[in-house]
């Protein structure tokens, strides 16, 4: 069958638009799998990466899907602990702040920082003020106060490949404290069975 130009011309736009689209799928899912092909064989894993963009399965951490197998990694790990938050590397601040749509600040321990609701316009304080940061090659574990109504502490550990976040867990620490690693790992694995022992129905950072 003869074709005339105005076909040929549709049928050669048409398949550079397949082209496109199939290098465009493919990208795209290169893109989301990126992380998925250098996770562990965990199979409840709260993090992936979708068009360049963090996203966590919030349903995993308040469930705690994914806490034991984190407790057995950071129990099995040797943290450097490191107490000053310049210490801490950006690519964890900067996920915190991509989760949380705002900038990440927090405090040295003994350092002023925004402990309770009233603010001082004069006086831009962190939000947060740091109690806990240990690190290994592929883990981090950090707790830190937040202030508002009530001071609490919050728990959050990091599983990372090449300063990308594979798989995160926080939670929450209220009427008590843990200072370091021991106290920390005991306090989740006394509370993670317990309905609202680490977290309500939502992530509060």
């Amino acid at each position: 069958m003869q074709l005339t130009n105005m076909t040929k011309v549709e049928i050669s736009a048409g398949f550079i638009f397949l082209l496109f689209q199939a290098s465009f799928n493919l990208t795209a899912q290169q893109d989301t799998n990126h992380i998925t092909n250098i996770k562990s064989t965990n199979q409840f894993q709260s993090v992936s990466k979708i068009e360049g963009q963090y996203r966590i399965d919030t349903t995993i951490i308040l469930t705690n899907q994914n806490l034991q197998s984190l407790l057995k990694d950071i129990d099995q790990s040797t943290l450097i602990e490191r107490l000053d938050v310049n210490d801490i590397p950006r690519f964890i601040t900067s996920f915190l702040e991509e989760l949380n749509d705002e900038k990440f600040t927090i405090a040295n321990r003994g350092e002023m920082w925004q402990e309770t609701e009233v603010v001082d316009e004069d006086e831009v304080l962190p939000v947060h003020q740091l109690i806990y940061f240990g690190i290994s090659k592929d883990l981090a574990l950090m707790a830190y106060y937040t202030g508002g109504v009530a001071k609490s502490e919050h728990i959050l550990i990091f599983k990372f490949q090449k300063k990308y976040i594979i798989d995160f867990w926080c939670g929450e620490i209220i009427l008590k404290e843990a200072k370091n690693k021991e106290e920390i790992l005991k306090y989740l694995k006394d509370n993670k069975e317990k309905k609202w022992g680490l977290n309500t129905n939502m992530i509060f950072l």
